[in-house]
């Protein structure tokens, strides 16, 4: 969300992996921080009284405001569940954006390699807004993987192998845009049949710029409650007995999303899934096939690079107290077994959900739940 942050000792980091590395370094706990007027934002919202409207409603209702209030808006749009719902919305209340802008894993124009776009850049080109089809160039990959303490630098780094960051992606485009990101569904953790909204920094993107999480940001904060309190309905509905963390990607997450009233992605076909996640972390399918494209390129020097820095970030972060996931994962793209690593989700706000409300838990400790 924006402006969360993260701090080590008296030293604040925008990025996780920054923060890590500091920890390494002086072995003191890397917190997560969000800020506090979300958190109110949440514990304000009349519960009861979102019975009155719908999740269409309240899109409507976010979408118009954050119009109202920004000169500039660039969504960022893939055609998936999230930004497909936003984008449809908008058209219904004739409502346009400054910008679309869509990022791929392709250096150059490939439906194969760019698979999870391609319906998204489709239907972008066809609204009539402007919108902008951003490639990694190959100076971007050797910004990235040629610099060992490339991870520190990048606020919203994460270890994948496409230079996925928008400090690298935004760097050439205007920067006076407020920016709207899909994000995301709610995560939860049950115990004795109570539900908990756990709010953490599972996933961010453009952390140092002013920024909106549309389904779970606190700008019309009745949409994200709504979102949790719809999804606590659906789990006590199919999944009584489901305790501990709940994903979303651990039920059956079509008709989640459906009872969250979110369309369908453009290509429905896509389907990620926490096992995959469980295994190769950040490094999807999209991932390996830009390793694979570069390869062909010749470019076997980038991806060598990146396996020789998968390692030095592995090293590095080792020593973080509850820091990274570490994996020694075999890619069959390139032979050999990779050091990858994933931050452990951290949590920065506990909302236990009521009938009648949010309750805020005073710690951010599952374990003493």
């Amino acid at each position: 969300m924006y402006q969360q942050h993260y701090q080590v000792g008296d030293k604040k980091f925008v990025g996780a992996y920054a923060g890590l590395y500091e920890s390494a370094l002086t072995g003191e706990y890397c917190h997560f921080v969000l800020p506090e007027y979300h958190i109110q934002s949440f514990l304000g919202v009349d519960v009861p009284n979102l019975k009155n409207y719908t999740t269409k409603d309240l899109v409507k209702k976010k979408i118009a405001q954050l119009r109202d209030e920004n000169d500039l808006i660039r969504l960022s749009y893939t055609g998936g569940q999230d930004s497909h719902t936003i984008m449809l919305t908008a058209q219904e209340l004739g409502i346009r954006f400054d910008s679309l802008f869509t990022f791929t894993n392709s250096v150059v124009e490939d439906p194969y390699v760019e698979y999870e776009f391609v319906s998204g850049i489709e239907y972008a080109r066809n609204t009539g807004m402007q919108h902008t089809v951003h490639r990694p160039s190959i100076a971007e990959f050797e910004k990235v993987w040629k610099d060992p303490y490339s991870f520190i630098k990048y606020d919203d780094f994460y270890h994948g192998f496409a230079p996925h960051y928008s400090d690298v992606y935004f760097e050439n485009y205007p920067k006076d845009y407020f920016e709207i990101i899909g994000n995301d569904k709610p995560r939860y953790y049950c115990k004795d049949g109570t539900y908990y909204w756990i709010i953490t920094d599972f996933s961010d993107w453009c952390l140092n710029r002013k920024h909106e999480d549309f389904f779970l940001g606190s700008t019309c904060p009745e949409l994200a409650v709504k979102q949790v309190t719809l999804g606590v309905e659906y789990l006590k509905k199919y999944y009584p007995n489901k305790q501990g963390f709940i994903d979303y990607k651990n039920v059956d997450t079509p008709s989640f999303c459906k009872h969250l009233s979110l369309v369908d992605s453009i290509d429905n076909k896509i389907r990620k899934t926490n096992e995959d996640h469980a295994e190769y972390g950040y490094l999807n399918e999209k991932h390996r096939r830009s390793i694979t494209q570069l390869l062909e390129m010749g470019r076997r020097d980038i991806v060598d690079s990146w396996i020789e820095v998968s390692e030095f970030i592995d090293q590095s972060l080792k020593d973080a107290p509850h820091g990274i996931e570490r994996r020694n994962v075999y890619v069959p793209e390139v032979g050999c077994q990779v050091k990858l690593t994933t931050n452990i989700v951290r949590t920065g706000a506990i909302l236990k959900v009521l009938e009648d409300g949010l309750e805020l838990i005073p710690h951010t400790d599952i374990r003493r739940l």
